[in-house]
This record gives C-alpha cells, structure tokens and sequence, in this order.
C-alpha cells in the first residue's frame, strides 16, 4: 500500500517550520521510524508533511545546571554515544540497549518516540522515572509538561496541533545513584511484553530515593510508589530484591487495566533490577 497523497517541506528556521505546522492538516516528521509506516498503510494521513531534519540545533545534547537536555532531533543511537547522556543520566543508556534493532537505533528519535506513546517503548519508563519535561512549541507560544502528563493512554499524548518538542530535559542523577533497566520480549527485537525501569541512590547500604517504573503492563508507564516507599524505610539486613518483588506483585495486582501476565511478570524484573543496582552500589 502507498500513503495517501500529501505536500512535503523542509523548512530551514524553526519559525518557518511552526508556520508551516501551523496549517490545517500539519504533521511533522523527525525520524519517521514510525510515522513511516503509518503513512504506508495509510492510518496516518497528514495533508502536509514537515520535515524537521534541517532546523538547526534541534539535534543538540548539553548539560547545564544539574540538567541533560536533549533536542528532539537526537536519535537513540546518538543519544547511546554522547558522554553528556553517559555522566548525566545511566537509565536513558540502559534503556536504549534495548530498544528494537540497530537500523531503528539509528533512525528513530528519543523526542518521536514519546509523541507516539508506544505502550512497549522502552522511554517513556524512563522519561517517567526520572521525571523528564517535554517543551513544547507552537507559532504562537511554548509551555512545558511534565512527562507523565505528557503520556495520556496507548499511542496517545498531550501535543497539540502546531506542537513540536523543542528539548526533553532530564534532571542529572546523583553521585550515589545507581540504574538498571530489565524487560521481558517473545522474541530479539520484539516488543516488550512487560519493562521495568529503575533508578536507585544508595548512601552507606541504605537507600535513600527510589524510582521504580513498569511499563508494557498498561496503557501508560506506572511508577511503582509502594516499592520506592518499602525500601527507603527497609531496615538494615533486608532482602531489598525479594522485598521489591513481593510489594510489586501486590501492586500490580491491584491495578484494573494491568494485562493479566503481569502479577507473575512484573515482580522478577523488579528483583532484577533491584539486584543489579545493588551489585553496582
């Protein structure tokens, strides 16, 4: 199947690429890693394709301030090479290594896989673990939303019509924070069945701040509170692998749009990556 017939620009100013966007029927395009196929099958049909490749300076990564921003430009690949994402922020490392294969790495941009809200995308965990803001930019003003508003529901988000991401910022993890991020797929290359992702700071055995995220169980990433709150008031000599898994099973359980795997899932890839920090600490 062919797309549907559309106009194409390639803006060279952001300006010129928010008026464009700023028509009716506007749809921009940054990796396309899946915007592509959509318009294939012709579930997406934009009457104007904007392609953001020659904005400059979309594609920057810098730290400032005790914060990693990233443009919406980045790819995963680039993202997985950058020192800046290395020093600032592990998880966004630990997370990529598992995401699809290296064509899609190379392709697909961490800012487009956000706006599709894939519930077996690997970032969103992430950008909902580390409490990540989107800004966004329309012609006529930006605002900022956080990233767990951002992610309303399966392939749904908070971008508006006109909206682009203009930077994803992370905050720069702590010197004693530790991160591990486990899945579970069918198969190389496929979509997670159930991922979690997990940001530990570990000061003298004990924990001192805990984010704990499951994803591919529902619609959205869910931030598992009751395990972040179970280990920072674990006393010392505690199983915190076995304690994370057991207080996930009772809170995955609880969950009414969990599918139902995930109570026999999601608590091992707790332990998991609870162990994995630990050993790392």
């Amino acid at each position: 199947m062919k797309p549907a017939p559309f106009d194409y620009e390639s803006p060279v100013t952001l300006d010129d690429a928010l008026a464009l966007l700023d028509r009716p029927g506007a749809c921009p395009l940054a990796g396309g890693q899946s915007l592509i196929p959509n318009l294939s099958m012709r579930r997406t049909r934009p009457d104007l394709l904007v392609d953001l490749r020659r904005v400059p300076d979309l594609r920057s990564i810098e730290t400032n301030a005790g914060t990693l921003r990233i443009g919406p430009m980045v790819t995963f690949a680039e993202a997985a090479a950058s020192p800046e994402v290395r020093d600032a922020c592990p998880l966004v490392i630990e997370a990529i290594r598992h995401v699809g294969s290296p064509a899609i790495r190379n392709r697909g941009t961490l800012a487009g896989n956000l706006v599709w809200a894939d519930p077996a995308s690997e970032l969103p965990l992430v950008a909902v673990a580390l409490g990540a803001v989107l800004t966004l930019r329309r012609r006529d003003g930006e605002r900022e939303v956080a990233a767990a508003d951002f992610l309303l529901g399966a392939f749904e988000c908070a971008i508006r019509p006109g909206e682009i991401v203009t930077s994803i910022r992370f905050p720069v993890a702590g010197p004693g924070a530790r991160a591990s991020f486990a899945e579970v797929s069918p198969r190389r290359n496929a979509p997670a069945l159930a991922a979690v992702a997990a940001q530990i700071e570990v000061v003298d055995g004990k924990v001192r701040a805990a984010r704990i995220v499951v994803g591919g169980v529902h619609p959205v990433p869910l931030r598992l509170t009751a395990v972040e709150v179970a280990l920072e008031d674990a006393g010392p000599g505690t199983d915190l692998p076995d304690l994370g898994a057991s207080v996930a099973k009772r809170a995955v359980g609880s969950l009414p749009d969990a599918a139902d795997y995930a109570s026999a899932v999601v608590p091992p890839l707790v332990g998991r990556t609870i162990a994995s920090i630990l050993a790392a600490s």
